[in-house]
């Protein structure tokens, strides 16, 4: 008797933790990144400065995806944006496309590569100090909103329908809003920058998705070319490497 009693403790707990695994795992948008990417803008010379660019950066996850699950995610944007400097300011908005892949294991029915786009709208402003060889942008503020599409934001929907997961982001529209210090080196031909910024995702649901990221940038400048590597870490333990280019037309 005392067996069977045991017995039936141990399988309600393991039904208990499967019940718990499932309602626990939660999946947000497919883009982790964009929300914290660099966005150039000119150097301040004693007059106003405006500047428009356009950047494409590409993004990867390293292979560590939602849920602390090995999920490779992978993808590249495309940003046009207006940039002007002034003495103590410098603000910058535009538009982005993006275009990628998210490979879901941690649903086992419906495992496999889910492609997603997207695109969205971004500004930003800068408190700025400018030195002799220096420019010092000690905070900005960023604010931003991307509508996400394709089979990534298909299979969401119905793994939630069937209660496989929890969506937290079910309107695929989140909003985010970001942080940033950077401080750029002048050269006579080049410039050389550093940049922290944090950005946080506004999700949804019971359990929302902590959707907090940093990213550290460093950017190269030489004539109207700008290179760009960064790292991000979030706070679902995500990591990603992105490295992009940028042009400036005048």
């Amino acid at each position: 008797m005392m067996n069977f009693r045991l017995q039936n403790i141990f399988f309600l707990c393991i039904a208990a933790l499967l019940i718990t695994s499932c309602t626990t795992t939660r999946y947000g948008i497919a883009n982790q990144g964009s929300q914290a990417r660099y966005i150039a803008k000119p150097i301040y010379k004693d007059t106003t400065e405006t500047a428009l660019y356009i950047s494409g950066q590409y993004f990867n996850n390293n292979g560590k995806g939602f849920n602390e699950q090995q999920e490779f995610s992978q993808f590249g944007d495309l940003m046009i944006h207006r940039s002007h400097s002034v003495k103590d300011w410098n603000y910058a908005y535009g538009i982005l496309g993006y275009l990628g892949s998210y490979d879901v294991n941690a649903v086992y029915n419906l495992r496999g590569e889910k492609d997603f786009f997207g695109i969205g709208v971004m500004g930003e402003i800068n408190y700025t100090i400018p030195f002799k060889h220096i420019e010092f942008r000690p905070v900005g503020f960023r604010l931003g909103i991307m509508r996400e599409f394709g089979d990534y934001e298909e299979f969401k929907q119905l793994a939630s329908e069937l209660n496989y997961i929890e969506d937290v982001n079910p309107n695929n529209t989140p909003l985010n809003f970001g942080v940033s210090s950077e401080v750029i080196y002048k050269h006579v031909k080049f410039d050389l920058g550093f940049q922290l910024s944090f950005a946080y995702l506004f999700n949804e649901g019971n359990q929302p998705l902590k959707a907090l990221k940093t990213f550290q940038t460093i950017h190269f400048t030489y004539g109207n070319w700008t290179l760009i590597g960064a790292t991000s870490i979030t706070s679902t333990r995500n990591l990603y490497y992105s490295t992009g280019l940028t042009y400036k037309f005048y």
